[in-house]
């Protein structure tokens, strides 16, 4: 179930990342109306349509928020995912989750729609998810963020909020300035 959930979840984000121009915010709005009409009051309760809206009308903010039990623990999460708009249609930012609640990715865009910062999460801790607590079962691995012409600045991976592993910086031309291996968050040789 987990599976065909998050399938579906990155099926809906992989329809989102279609538009490279200013989103059909109709067409999202109606997505996640439907999305939270369809939800299973058995299995999620406190639900919320989160819509929100610049003072000149254009959608600002769209989620869902439910609460649901997980291994008897309430928990509170966005479901499918969390996403904000620049005030010129663009979309801003986008935070994927699974169906309880655990960040999958997120993508940072820039004014224009081009892509800025994308980092994968993966977490192997205790269920559910406790977004409040790290851990060191809690891992983000960040592609880093891009220049303007669309290359890399950086790429790393950090594991409860500690760099880890390699770390790649990158001049604006892509050419590779420095590598530095981390551990536990401090530079080794």
């Amino acid at each position: 179930m987990k599976t065909v959930f998050l399938f579906l979840s990155l099926a809906f984000l992989f329809w989102v990342d279609i538009f490279s121009q200013p989103h059909n915010h109709s067409l999202i709005e109606d997505q996640y109306r439907k999305r939270y009409e369809q939800l299973d009051t058995t299995v999620y309760y406190n639900t919320i349509l989160r819509i929100g809206r610049y003072f000149s009308g254009e959608l600002s903010t769209v989620a869902i928020g439910v609460s649901r039990n997980v291994e008897g623990i309430k928990t509170l999460f966005f479901l499918d995912s969390l996403m904000y708009f620049h005030k010129n249609g663009h979309l801003k930012f986008i935070q994927a989750s699974d169906s309880i609640g655990t960040p999958t990715f997120t993508r940072m865009y820039d004014k224009n729609g081009n892509l800025t910062n994308e980092c994968k999460f993966t977490y192997t801790g205790p269920i559910p998810y406790q977004p409040t607590k790290k851990t060191s079962n809690e891992a983000l691995e960040c592609y880093g963020k891009k220049y303007k012409n669309g290359n890399l600045i950086s790429e790393g991976r950090t594991v409860g909020g500690k760099k880890e592993g390699l770390h790649i910086t990158y001049d604006k031309n892509g050419k590779e300035k420095s590598r530095i291996v981390y551990a536990n968050g401090k530079a080794v040789k």
